[in-house]
Formats: C-alpha cells, sequence, structure tokens
C-alpha cells in the first residue's frame, strides 16, 4: 500500500501474507432442543456453540416467552454471564404445557441475533398412576 499527500508518496508498506482477520459478534444460533432431563416439573434445553465471530463466547442469553407474550430473560446478561451449553428450568413448570424460548450469544464485539425462530418446548405430561386392587 502506498499513501500520498501533498508531499508525494510515501515508501510501499509490506504484502499482508496473512490476510485480513475480520471480527464480528457471533453468528446467530441454530434452533434449541428439549433435553432428556425435560420432566413434568423442569424443561432442559440444549444448544450448540455458534460461529464466534474470531473471538471466544462470554455469555448466552436465554430468554422465556411469558403468558404476556414478553420476553424474559432466564439466564445470562443482567444477572450474570452465563457460558453452559444447556439450562434446566424447574420454576413454576405445568405439565403438559408448551413453552416458547430463544437464545443468543455474546462475545467481545457484542450481541449476536437471537434464534430465527421460537423454539416450543413442551414440559412432559403428569405421570400416570397404577393402582393396584
Amino acid at each position: 500500500m502506498i499513501a500520498v499527500n501533498e508531499r508525494g508518496f510515501s515508501i510501499a508498506s509490506t504484502a499482508n501474507i496473512d490476510g485480513a482477520r475480520v471480527q464480528t459478534v457471533p453468528s446467530q444460533m441454530i434452533q434449541l432442543v428439549r433435553g432428556p432431563d425435560t420432566s413434568a416439573t423442569q424443561i432442559q434445553i440444549i444448544w450448540s456453540a455458534p460461529v464466534s465471530g474470531g473471538t471466544s463466547i462470554i455469555s448466552y442469553q436465554l430468554d422465556i416467552l411469558n403468558e404476556s407474550g414478553v420476553w424474559i430473560e432466564v439466564v445470562g446478561n443482567s444477572n450474570g454471564n452465563y457460558l453452559g451449553l444447556s439450562y434446566t428450568l424447574t420454576v413454576g413448570i405445568v405439565a403438559g404445557r408448551t413453552y416458547q424460548f430463544r437464545i443468543r450469544a455474546q462475545n467481545k464485539w457484542g450481541w449476536g441475533a437471537y434464534t430465527a425462530v421460537n423454539t416450543s418446548i413442551l414440559a412432559a405430561s403428569v405421570p400416570s398412576y397404577v393402582i393396584n386392587t
């Protein structure tokens, strides 16, 4: 590369043989998955790490859609960084109800986009009981 001003041209810089390193926020995450530990009293949510944008992930933010249609943070932003690749929600789960979640990742450049489609996860139904007579 050569620079120029009113005094003339500069000396050419050496060639960049390493290429440019683009650093961005993490990529949009893929869908969440219902984990095997989901039951009538808890929901386990599992996800995969996204493309990190050239630096380490420093937090995931998991949100749940409440009954009023408002997204509520479950973990990972205002309540501290969260680096796990799963989370088990145990408070307020109603057996047989479907819950909607979304997630995004953060690196030192900022937050990536939330999952493209909200993930619906069904809490397990109440187990049936066998009555011996």
